[in-house]
């Protein structure tokens, strides 16, 4: 059985901007977001470093992001990095990187008109 007082804010959130903002991308990424966090826990609670790997990739999928660097903020190796973020999300951290780039450059395209793609691809990472 899930506990859904762990999750309490982000169900705020997600009610917040379904009342108030009519932001479907915003909305979308929150949803997304929770059911990612309630089935990876339902599954197997996981260690805090995957909280750590992803808050440090939401909040820096903007740049480039290297396993070295994602491995050094959790303490982890590059190879259980791997494997265990595998095992507990069902996805790569590089699926998870391209997820939520995907997510962010949806928000941009649906919220900013008059953005170029160039534009998004730079402030989503998607660039060399």
């Amino acid at each position: 059985m899930i506990c859904l007082e762990k999750y309490s804010q982000l169900i705020k959130q997600i009610l917040d901007v379904y009342k108030n903002y009519n932001d479907q991308a915003k909305l979308s990424l929150l949803t997304y977001s929770f059911f990612i966090k309630i089935l990876s826990r339902s599954k197997n609670e996981f260690p805090h470093w995957v909280d750590v790997v992803i808050n440090h990739i939401n909040q820096n999928f903007h740049r480039k992001i290297t396993l070295e660097e994602l491995a050094l903020c959790a303490y982890i190796s590059t190879s259980k990095l791997c494997h265990d973020f595998q095992k507990f999300l069902s996805m790569t951290v590089f699926e998870y990187i391209t997820t939520v780039r995907l997510e962010n450059a949806q928000n941009l395209l649906y919220t900013q008109s008059d953005i170029t793609l160039k534009d998004v691809a730079r402030r989503c990472g998607f660039c060399d």
